[in-house]
């Protein structure tokens, strides 16, 4: 029996970049191990191999490349929290596999400097929200 399939696909598209340390390897190359890193039902959702969209070389001339991954499906339901988690793994398996570093910093990183940086907000802002005692008048000698 064949799936059911929806209307209309939800697609979402992430740039991911990474460090490389060796030769780079070939868009089917990449295709084939990001598709082994999804769950068997998952991994149609990466349709096309990732398409290099920028190369760049640091100061320091090390290599890095930017794909762009695409996840689409007509039979799996696709929320934009479900891609971000098979980008996670399929970026993990990339790292995994020496095809390259994530040259940006995770989705689980991020949450964690924002919630650092809204905890020192909330200390910053509770001590100057406390009132400071200041001297009177009659308190002066």
């Amino acid at each position: 029996r064949e799936a059911a399939a929806g209307v209309s696909r939800l697609e979402f598209d992430f740039d991911n970049a990474f460090w490389l340390d060796g030769a780079p390897r070939s868009p089917a190359e990449l295709h084939e191990l990001c598709r082994a890193a999804l769950a068997p039902a998952e991994a149609h959702v990466l349709r096309t191999p990732p398409s290099l969209i920028d190369e760049w070389e640091s100061a320091e001339g090390r290599p890095s490349r930017t794909y762009r991954f695409s996840y689409s499906s007509s039979t799996l339901a696709l929320s934009r929290q479900r891609a971000l988690d098979m980008n996670r793994r399929v970026c993990e398996a990339v790292a995994a596999a020496g095809a390259g570093r994530p040259r940006t910093p995770s989705v689980e990183s991020l949450a964690e400097q924002a919630a650092a940086a809204a905890l020192r907000e909330s200390s910053a802002s509770s001590s100057a929200s406390s009132p400071a005692r200041s001297e009177t008048p009659h308190e002066r000698s």
